[in-house]
């Protein structure tokens, strides 16, 4: 995958994984399972976060169709290729003009650039009326919770997934990787909420 974010050190060998991805598919199975069935996933980006969330959906069998949104042409090809080696889901790689004028097939947005986080550039990636009450939009960035493309399409109605989510589950992957212990429905409750309490303090 050439993305990874945990590192299992043992006594002679290390393992790379990629959380991500699992943590924002079951964010989406959560929140929004519709959205993987009633038309294409977009992802805006392409890197690390991109590509784990990419292969995750691709492998889930749960989508057929996925484009890649980025300014960096090169590593959204990567992705789609990625995607197409490892799943029968067909992806491609879409300039931002050509997204707009293709936005009636899309039904989840994923938002992994660092656009509308804390001391970045507040953007939005994507304008108002790109969004409608048929999408979701699940935007990762979790700091603030209420970026400015969120705000965007909470105005057009569209469903939103909380970017906390799946630095949540994400999280709880990389425990049960680094303990062998699954957490259960009233662990994930727990750190949802002391989670939530944190990031308000920020």
């Amino acid at each position: 995958m050439k993305a990874s974010n945990t590192l299992l050190i043992g006594p002679d060998s290390t393992y790379a994984y990629n959380t991500d991805g699992e943590g924002a598919y079951h964010s989406i199975l959560e929140f929004s399972p519709e959205s993987l069935k009633t038309g294409k996933v977009v992802i805006l980006g392409s890197g690390g976060s991109a590509r784990g969330i990419a292969f995750s959906l691709a492998v889930s069998g749960k989508i057929q169709n996925l484009l890649v949104c980025s300014r960096n042409e090169i590593t959204a090809k990567e992705i789609c290729l990625l995607v197409t080696k490892n799943s029968n889901v067909k992806a491609e790689p879409i300039s931002q003009d050509v997204l707009l004028t293709r936005k009636e097939e899309i039904s989840l947005v994923i938002h992994t650039t660092p656009l509308g986080m804390k001391g970045q550039s507040p953007g939005p990636y994507l304008p108002e009326d790109f969004f409608n009450s048929n999408m979701t939009l699940f935007d990762i960035v979790y700091n603030p919770l209420e970026t400015p493309l969120v705000k965007a399409a909470q105005k057009a109605g569209a469903k939103i997934i909380p970017g906390s989510e799946m630095l949540l589950y994400q999280a709880m992957k990389q425990f049960e990787l680094f303990t062998e212990i699954s957490p259960n429905a009233e662990d994930i409750i727990k750190t949802r909420e002391r989670l939530s309490k944190a990031l308000e303090n920020r």
